[in-house]
Order: structure tokens, then sequence, then C-alpha cells
């Protein structure tokens, strides 16, 4: 993985030594790719730049971020429902505030509709080691997990490959990942990062681009969750949808960390 990000950051330097008066805007995705962009940025500051899931406070770098813990929320509502064990797991790619907006969403949805219940965490230390996503996800399953969320990029396809062959489900992320296990991936926490892309793209084209930080969440529909697999019952959704209005109308604040978790309580809706 490191190999893969010391040539995308070659790439970059590269793609905008080559095509700096081509190219409108050049687009980083990952919050790992942070440091290659302020280097390119600063080195051409007449070039346009966005970058994807991370903060570069400079004015040619567009920042696009996520509320991620708000759709972590409303698949941890799902998850909360679903259990019949009362025992629910949560796999993180690597301990970064990033992630843990994941965790800490999750587990207040989780919370809110069943307190009761436990939530099983671990960390792979690894965006694509799939056979350790595979590992921790059954060592959660056998501990009693029946429903497990991941916030980890290829290591995530270790826990569908466990969800399918172990016979419990499976909670995808950023996009719908049913395609990988229809039968045994219950719903996806979705990042519109196409939309998002689309309108710093828009900004350019429209002359109003500007280096700022671009928040997407619930209320301008850049988070969410799907079930395009139809795993998802009516009651569960509608459970979610409600309290997806809930957060978009500002009735209570999803907590983002360990601190924010643990003063959080759960609204009555």
């Amino acid at each position: 993985m490191n190999t893969l990000y010391c040539r995308f950051f070659s790439f970059l330097r590269q793609l905008a030594t080559c095509v700096t008066l081509v190219l409108e805007l050049i687009i980083g995705v990952g919050f790992l790719f942070n440091d290659a962009m302020m280097q390119a940025a600063e080195k051409f500051p007449e070039q346009k730049f966005a970058l994807v899931d991370s903060v570069v406070e400079m004015p040619n770098v567009a920042s696009i971020t996520f509320a991620e813990h708000e759709g972590s929320f409303l698949v941890g509502v799902i998850a909360g429902l679903k259990t019949e064990t009362d025992k629910i797991g949560f796999i993180g790619g690597m301990k970064f505030p990033l992630i843990e907006k994941f965790e800490y969403g999750f587990r207040a949805g989780v919370k809110a509709v069943n307190p009761d219940a436990e939530v099983f965490v671990n960390y792979a230390d690894s965006f694509d080691d799939a056979a350790k996503g595979k590992e921790i996800a059954i060592v959660q399953h056998q501990a009693g997990a029946d429903v497990i969320f991941h916030a980890a990029g290829g290591v995530g396809v270790g826990l569908i490959q466990a969800a399918e062959e172990q016979g419990f489900w499976a909670i995808g992320v950023d996009q719908d990942q049913s395609a990988l296990s229809p039968t045994n991936v219950l719903c996806s926490m979705i990042k519109r990062v196409d939309e998002s892309v689309y309108a710093v793209t828009k900004e350019v084209v429209d002359g109003t681009f500007t280096g700022t930080i671009h928040t997407f969440d619930i209320s301008n529909n850049g988070i969410g969750y799907s079930d395009n697999a139809g795993n998802l019952t009516d009651d569960l959704k509608a459970e979610a949808d409600k309290y997806m209005e809930a957060i978009k109308n500002g009735e209570f604040t999803v907590p983002q960390t360990e601190a924010e978790f643990t003063a959080f309580t759960a609204p009555t809706l």
C-alpha cells in the first residue's frame, strides 16, 4: 500500500508539472494523499486542486469532507434493531480521527435503539489486508456478533467473505457493497463522493471556485445508506429514516469522538 501511495505522490507531481496549463482541476481522493496535495499546491499556486476526505488550507485547494459519523449512526440504528444476539462488531482500518468518526457514530446509533447491545471494536492497522479483516470478523462472530460494520477499505472485503462463509450480516461502507455478497450484506453506509466532486467541478466551470472546506452530510444528501440487495425490511428503513430526518432537522448531534460518545444521550423520537 505504501508503494501505491508513493507512486501516486510522484504521479501527482508529474501531472501537475506537465498539464498545469491544460487541466482546470486536479482531484486527489483519500486523506493519505494530504502531504502530496499540499506540496503540489504550494509548487503550483495557479493550479486548482480538490482533496477528498481531508483538509488542506490553501487558497487553491478545495477540501471535500463528509459527516461520516451521521451515516454510521444510521447503519448503527439498523444494526441495533437487526441483531438477535445483542452483540455487534465494528472493524476500523487504522485508528485515525477520520475512522473514529465512523466508530463513534455507529456505536451511538446502536445505543439509540438498543442500549443493552455490546459493540466489539477492533482496528486492523491496514486498509488493504482482506485476510486480516476476515480474521477479525470471524473472531467477533465467534464471540457472538451477528452484525458487523466496517470502515476499513479493502480489509472490509475480508469481513464480507467471512459473513458469507459463516452466515452473519456485514454492513458495507462508502458505496453500496451488496454486489460482493447480496445475501449477507445487510446494507451499506454511503458517501456521495460523486455528488461532492461534481459540485466542486461545477464551481470551476462557473468561475466560483474557492479553496474552502466543503462539507457533505445528511442535510445536503451527501451521506446516507443504501440497500440495493433489498435485505432491509420496511420497518428497519422506517426507523433509519426517522433518525435521518431528526439529524437533518437538527434535533440532535451525532457524536464523532470518544468524549462526545461518552456524553451522548440517545434522543427519544
